[in-house]
């Protein structure tokens, strides 16, 4: 079971219902249950969704990301002593178990890169760069990787780029803009490490699971193996748009300024030659935990719809907004009547102002429940699939119609703590934190609205 602290949380029936159909989200993604579905080894051929790869030579595996290890158990299963070898780059304090020797398991920092992430990635290139013609490599990323798997471009120090990563978090850029600016960065993002194998005759396979709206194979993780839309000179604008100038390293606005008149070579773009046989496919996404999510709901009663799997915007107004749809479920029985569950996922951002502790998915829940006093049986809960909310030790929480009512009994200021970016200091005080630690899988946000007669 992935939430540790189930029956802490789940104080009424409703509680334990958005709980359940949480839990079965997250088991829905669980690369050792979907990978099986879409990858097998029939003789010397690796069939992968609908596509053949001959296996000629050796096969070589590695992975960065959050869900790389789960991903990577799940494959040796399937082609298991055909591998050669392998390895991957997991975040600093989790526990890869059960893989074979010739694995090699390497740590790195996250959410911003450092020192060890690069020492992680040059081995990780370094067992790449192994495979060469005929051989086959099939990588393995997911959320998470921008910051595990890095190296900077010459001129540019790991220092740097997490100084700007950091920046730009709490400003609140989109992982689209974090990501054009990291891939104008490095050695290996943007399709340039795609490229590289390929320059090397390696066939490649990239299999992904997407924590990003829409599934766009350059952006997840920062693309490595795939083609780049993206340009120095957006990258440029961003940094300008988004930080203040003493905020941004000089290295960097040099670098990008270079880029922008095309002093720098780009990153490859669609139509190169080298990345259009590489074979990058989503094998996981957030829509896939939402579908069996209304499943569950549906299962236990609930008249169930899956509203959007692109929510963004401010973690804070989100959190308003989902509060809304709740009170119009329950004083109009609109859009559904109850008992009624609404699932949407997607990513929000923060833009962090306070010195508090929290997350997007805690600051929306809190938000949320500062609007749902009088909205009984009301809940609106918001986890991250991976585990972590921000620079918290939970995966999200519940906002519901109590929240303010203990909080006062307390004494906690929940407009404070929203002030000051603390609503892990808050939820957790009131027993709404959900806690999973690192579950392995990677597909966003995912949001329940619950409502109850």
């Amino acid at each position: 079971m992935y939430i540790k602290n189930f029956w802490e949380v789940a104080r009424s029936g409703l509680h334990r219902d958005v709980l359940e159909i949480l839990e079965e989200g997250l088991q829905a993604v669980d690369p050792e249950a979907s990978l099986p579905r879409i990858v097998r080894l029939e003789g010397d051929a690796i069939y992968i969704d609908m596509h053949r790869i001959y296996v000629e030579g050796k096969i070589y595996v590695a992975g960065f990301g959050k869900a790389s290890a789960k991903m990577l158990k799940a494959l040796l299963k399937i082609l298991g002593d055909r591998v050669e070898r392998g390895a991957i780059i997991v975040p600093r304090g989790y526990e890869a178990k059960d893989l074979p020797g010739n694995i090699e398991i390497l740590e790195g920092e996250h959410p911003t890169p450092g020192r060890e992430t690069l020492r992680s990635s040059e081995k990780l290139l370094e067992t790449l760069r192994s495979a060469g013609r005929g051989d086959t490599v099939v990588l393995l990323i997911s959320g998470g990787g921008s910051s595990l798997f890095e190296i900077p471009l010459e001129g540019i120090e790991i220092k740097d780029i997490a100084k700007v990563t950091k920046a730009l978090l709490r400003a609140g850029a989109t992982i689209e803009e974090m990501n054009t600016v990291r891939k104008h960065l490095s050695r290996v993002k943007g399709g340039r490490l795609g490229k590289d194998l390929r320059s090397r005759g390696a066939k490649l396979v990239t299999l992904i699971m997407s924590d990003v709206i829409g599934d766009p194979v350059d952006v997840i993780a920062s693309g490595p193996t795939a083609p780049d839309r993206s340009t120095y000179c957006e990258a440029q604008k961003i940094l300008i748009k988004r930080l203040a100038k003493h905020e941004i390293p000089e290295n960097i606005s040099k670098t990008l300024e270079k880029g922008c008149r095309g002093e720098i070579e780009e990153t490859p773009k669609p139509g190169d030659r080298d990345l259009e046989e590489v074979i990058n496919i989503v094998i996981a996404s957030s829509i896939d935990s939402l579908r069996e999510m209304r499943r569950k709901a549906q299962e236990k009663g609930y008249n169930t719809a899956i509203l959007s799997n692109a929510i963004e915007g401010e973690a804070r107004e989100v959190g308003k907004v989902l509060a809304g749809i709740a009170k119009s479920i329950a004083s109009l029985d609109e859009p559904l009547a109850p008992p009624a569950i609404i699932l949407a996922s997607g990513e929000t951002t923060v833009e962090v102002k306070g010195t508090g502790i929290g997350g997007r998915n805690q600051e929306l829940a809190l938000s949320a429940s500062t609007k749902l006093k009088n909205c009984i049986e009301c809940i609106v809960a918001s986890i991250g699939s991976d585990g972590i909310d921000g620079i918290s030790p939970a995966a999200g929480g519940i906002g519901d119609w109590l929240v303010q009512i203990e909080a006062e009994t307390m004494g906690i200021d929940i407009e404070k703590h929203l002030e000051e970016n603390d609503s892990y200091t808050a939820l957790s005080k009131l027993r709404r934190s959900i806690y999973t630690g690192y579950t392995g899988v990677n597909v966003g946000d995912l949001m329940i609205i619950a409502v109850r007669k």
